[in-house]
């Protein structure tokens, strides 16, 4: 089940990355049919985070992971797997490596 996960969390990052890298512009990138409605929840719950460059706490301190929880939860009826991990880049400037990435939760 372990690596399961972990491959699925990988192909999904090689996936986004790769978006990034053939649109010119990322702000007018849109991966979902409701991408402004999750981004509107994101600054309502997270009104302050740099989303820039992230650190681990910012996303895996007991109360981020509530919050993040409660988040996701909200789009659970919209996305099958709402709640299933993924990998994140802590600073979206660099790439997908072992330096700049943790795990967290998938929407």
């Amino acid at each position: 089940m372990e690596r399961s996960w972990a491959v699925a969390a990988y192909g999904h990052a090689e996936t986004h990355y790769n978006l990034l890298c053939v649109v010119p512009d990322a702000r007018y990138l849109r991966l979902s049919l409701i991408d402004e409605k999750i981004y509107g929840a994101f600054r309502e719950m997270f009104p302050g985070m740099n989303v820039d460059c992230i650190t681990e706490d910012d996303i895996k301190s007991d109360q981020q992971k509530e919050l993040w929880r409660s988040f996701c939860t909200k789009f659970e009826k919209i996305f099958g797997d709402y709640n299933f991990a993924t990998l994140l880049r802590l600073d979206s400037a660099r790439g997908y490596d072992e330096d700049n990435t943790c795990v967290g939760e998938f929407m």
